[in-house]
């Protein structure tokens, strides 16, 4: 299905610019105005990010029942189901604490939460490559 391996090639992109480029910036955004900024930031990333997360459980779901269920789409299901334990358990109880201020052991731990849905939707697409 078209529609599901655009979604995660998406979701692959907007994960690496995130990882290599705007979480590593946190470290340099000034005290000073770092709690609007990052509170500017997760309104205007959430456009992206909720609406192509949503879709590609809803799409790997629907691809499923369509198509029945096979080795490879269970392990991006398993995967997606990984991704979002790690964004809703780890990222987003750091972005939390981050809305109260500039903390940077806060900062390094959302970096290191963040390989692991880096690593998996890189995987993820790359089975679709395949």
């Amino acid at each position: 299905m078209v529609e599901f391996d655009g979604v995660n090639f998406g979701l692959f992109v907007l994960i690496w610019l995130v990882q290599v480029i705007i979480y590593p910036s946190f470290h340099k955004i000034d005290n000073s105005c770092f709690v609007d900024w990052h509170s500017q930031y997760t309104k205007s990333i959430s456009f992206f990010v909720v609406p192509l997360m949503t879709a590609q459980i809803i799409l790997a779901i629907m691809l499923g029942l369509k198509s029945g269920f096979n080795f490879w789409l269970n392990t991006q299901i398993c995967l997606i189901a990984v991704i979002w334990l790690a964004t809703f358990a780890g990222a987003v109880p750091c972005h939390k604490i981050l809305f109260s201020g500039k903390d940077f052991a806060v900062i390094n731990r959302l970096i290191r939460i963040n390989w692991i849905r880096t690593i998996l939707w890189t995987i993820v697409s790359l089975i679709d490559l395949f």
